[in-house]
């Protein structure tokens, strides 16, 4: 048999969502269509490759051996649709180039706009994006390619068949107090911190996530947690207003405890609480020289950002 090349890339995308979505309903929802639609471009994918590649399973469509090997290749193809597509639009513009880094929100809201702002005054013409979004996410959109780069906290490297990745260094998880409020002094016994009320984002949240594994690791444990926040700056304001203690990656820190805002409490062990944190790149991707040189801007200057903290 051989291959169809009127194939269009829109049909493999429908195909990728519905198997990474679970079903045809769920990826017509996604994509605002009706399901019949999304079946028949399943269909007509189908006709064109000459293969079965979802068979029902009771109630539910599941993919096959084929359909497995089609979504592979699929996922690929869209990956590098993406990736080229940004290599086009510069030589059409006349751009000295663009990149896309995604982050987590720690790194991408405190600690990377002034490394970019840096980069780019540097290279007039080029166009860098930043978008922040959860670990989880930041390495779905580097590995399919809508993102060149990604920047996140973790415990262990990425999937190693999947991504290349450099640890830069480790970033700092401290903990925080408003000035006047409990603890009365900034050091503190791993007793006394059992008994403050503490603050943290909700559970399956990968910034409690990454906490609760730093502080395992370092034999410590906290009180319950009286109230679930979903991001650093409603912690920030929820702690600054008395409401308890919450732990928090430095960097999102730093201008609150220059202020006096907040203050920083330790305890013993608390100089080891650190996390990872690491630059990926979707293995085997093609660079730019753009974002060779960013990436090796990336490398240089948050590692010495880390240090410093």
């Amino acid at each position: 048999m051989s291959l169809d090349t009127r194939i269009t890339l829109h049909k493999l995308e429908v195909f990728c969502l519905v198997v990474e979505l679970g079903g045809i309903g769920k990826a017509a929802k996604h994509l605002y269509l009706a399901q019949p639609v999304v079946s028949t471009h399943i269909r007509d994918l189908q006709k064109r490759l000459g293969v079965v590649l979802m068979e029902r399973n009771g109630r539910h469509l599941e993919v096959n051996e084929a359909g497995t090997a089609v979504y592979e290749w699929a996922r690929t193809t869209l990956t590098r649709g993406h990736e080229l597509t940004r290599e086009l639009e510069n030589l059409v513009s006349g751009q000295g180039g663009r990149a896309v880094i995604a982050a987590t929100t720690s790194l991408g809201s405190y600690l990377l706009p002034s490394l970019l702002t840096t980069f780019q005054e540097t290279r007039p013409g080029c166009l860098i994006s930043l978008d922040v979004a959860d670990p989880e996410q930041v390495l779905e959109r580097v590995q399919s390619g809508v993102a060149d780069f990604g920047l996140l906290p973790s415990a262990e490297a990425p999937d190693p068949v999947h991504f290349e990745a450099t640890e830069l260094g480790h970033e700092p998880i401290i903990l925080v107090a408003a000035p006047g409020h409990a603890p009365a002094t900034d050091h503190i016994t791993t007793d006394e911190l059992a008994q403050l009320p503490h603050l943290s984002s909700q559970r399956g949240n990968a910034r409690r996530d990454i906490v609760d594994a730093a502080l395992r690791q370092i034999g410590v444990e906290v009180g319950p947690v009286m109230l679930e926040l979903g991001n650093p700056e409603a912690s920030k304001l929820a702690v600054g207003q008395g409401s308890g203690v919450t732990f928090l990656f430095r960097h999102s820190v730093l201008a609150e405890l220059e202020s006096g805002q907040l203050r920083q409490i330790t305890f013993d062990g608390s100089d080891r609480l650190t996390t990872r944190i690491f630059l990926v790149t979707r293995r085997e991707k093609r660079m730019s020289a753009l974002q060779r040189e960013l990436a090796d801007h990336l490398r240089s200057t948050v590692q010495v950002e880390l240090a410093a903290a």
